[in-house]
């Protein structure tokens, strides 16, 4: 006497579930791809869904109103300046952490240029000068001198909080 298993379902059977078993499968695949960031698209069109869910939800409470949106990019302008920039050192394989205390130094840099009557385009050259000027003397006593970057960074960060 043969018992047959109502659970047991044969892919290549059509209507016992072959269909839902490869998509089960297919779907699973690719969610474990976009997990270990195989298919950045997949992440991508997810944050874009949740996006328009909360666009759609927060559509009456002024969430996404233009003087709101225009406040949040004004206040998130200087971290997504300093995050482009430490890309490149990440991708280096290398660390940066007197990027805080340039930062600062520089924007007070060109507060004073600006407070001594100096035009805006050479206040704002001259602050940017200067945290790639200190970017670069990081660089070459990484490269040159060999000294972890870690090291060099920790103590620029140091002299720049002392300015």
């Amino acid at each position: 006497m043969s018992v047959v298993k109502t659970n047991d379902l044969n892919p290549s059977e059509p209507g016992r579930g072959g269909l839902w078993l490869g998509l089960r499968r297919w779907a699973g695949a690719v969610a474990w791809g976009a997990y270990r960031g195989d298919n950045p698209g997949i992440l991508i069109a997810a944050m874009l869904i949740l996006i328009a869910i909360f666009a759609y939800l927060l559509r009456d409470t002024g969430f996404m109103s233009p003087v709101n949106l225009l406040s949040i990019v004004r206040v998130s302008t200087t971290i997504t300046i300093m995050s482009i920039a430490i890309v490149f050192v990440l991708c280096a394989g290398e660390i940066d952490l007197s990027i805080a205390a340039i930062v600062p130094v520089s924007a007070l840099i060109t507060a004073l240029m600006l407070s001594w009557n100096y035009n805006f385009v050479l206040a704002a050259l001259v602050g940017v000068l200067v945290g790639a000027g200190v970017g670069f003397l990081n660089g070459l006593a990484v490269v040159f001198f060999r000294i972890p970057s870690f090291v060099v960074t920790l103590g620029s960060m140091g002299i720049m909080q002392g300015l």
